[in-house]
């Protein structure tokens, strides 16, 4: 009797323990639009393969899905017709998508005469009018005051947010918008330590634009031109401290230099910080999502799957 009580015990537990068990897709820096009189054409070239991917990604099922922004080149032209086809694109997605903004959709407009604080306000309006993802599916956020683009949520015991935090050396070339938002970031990425360890969270997930210069060859990384990456000091400080406080999984998840990756970036001491992991997503032409695995019951917690 024992046995049976003992078996029934362990038949009821293991759907509990099923159902803690989840799946994100991560994409971003996709899809990159050549020309914007293609933009109302949905069959576009460029476009073909990201209306597939969505297809692949609606039937992997996952929970949700968040895009770390740049949805253009940053060499076209920046149009609120661009932001509505987007985010018309975003809605075909099953299941919640969230979305933090990249530096092509704002921070570089001015490389084709648009003004890049007018086109943030304008991105606000379209994307961030309500505290909720995008997707048919919608997804309840909590969201910064001033700051509607730094979202919030919780699912599976995992806390998860965006931060606002683009390429471009982060906007630092317009000094005011740079210290502003930058204080606003550090201020949400610190609260949402705080809030994972007052919720006893299992893992925390942090989504943002940039590459803040881990693995990067490009002239501003390697110091030999463009913006600079002294944009993301701060933040890399912030969170080493935030790291050392917390010793569960922390994944951090970007885009911008368009090479898959993941590894373990971060040194303290000469000494690699073993519960910090980066995820790069694919990007540009290379239009697949990466379908992250979530078992917080493991020690690593998260689990990484290209979508073909």
């Amino acid at each position: 009797m024992l046995k049976v009580l003992v078996t029934v015990a362990l038949c009821l537990a293991m759907p509990a323990l099923a159902e803690q068990r989840f799946s994100f897709a991560a994409i971003g820096d996709m899809p990159y639009v050549r020309d914007d009189a293609r933009l109302t054409d949905p069959e576009a070239e460029r476009n073909r393969d990201f209306t597939g991917l969505i297809g692949r990604i609606n039937a992997a099922g996952p929970a949700f899905t968040v895009h770390v922004g740049d949805t253009k080149s940053g060499s076209t032209v920046c149009t609120d017709a661009h932001l509505a086809y987007v985010r018309q694109l975003f809605d075909r997605f099953e299941a919640p998508l969230v979305y933090t903004p990249g530096d092509n959709e704002w921070t570089d407009c001015h490389r084709r005469g648009g003004d890049p604080l007018e086109r943030l306000a304008r991105i606000r309006q379209v994307y961030f009018a309500w505290p909720q993802s995008l997707g048919r599916r919608t997804l309840p956020l909590a969201v910064q005051a001033g700051y509607p683009e730094n979202g919030r949520w919780s699912h599976g015991g995992v806390l998860f947010a965006t931060l606002h935090v683009p390429g471009s050396n982060n906007n630092r070339r317009l000094t005011d918008e740079f210290e502003a938002r930058n204080a606003a970031v550090l201020e949400w990425l610190r609260g949402t330590f705080a809030r994972a360890r007052a919720e006893d969270a299992v893992a925390v997930a942090l989504f943002m634009q940039a590459n803040p210069g881990w693995f990067c060859t490009r002239p501003e990384c390697t110091g030999s031109g463009g913006d600079g990456i002294d944009g993301y000091r701060d933040l890399l400080a912030a969170l080493d401290a935030e790291l050392a406080a917390y010793s569960r999984p922390v994944l951090l998840v970007h885009g911008d230099t368009h090479v898959f990756s993941v590894d373990k970036p971060l040194m303290r001491d000469k000494r690699r910080v073993m519960n910090f992991t980066r995820l790069e997503v694919f990007g540009e032409d290379d239009t697949h999502a990466v379908l992250v695995g979530v078992t917080p019951d493991s020690p690593e917690v998260f689990s990484f799957l290209p979508l073909k």
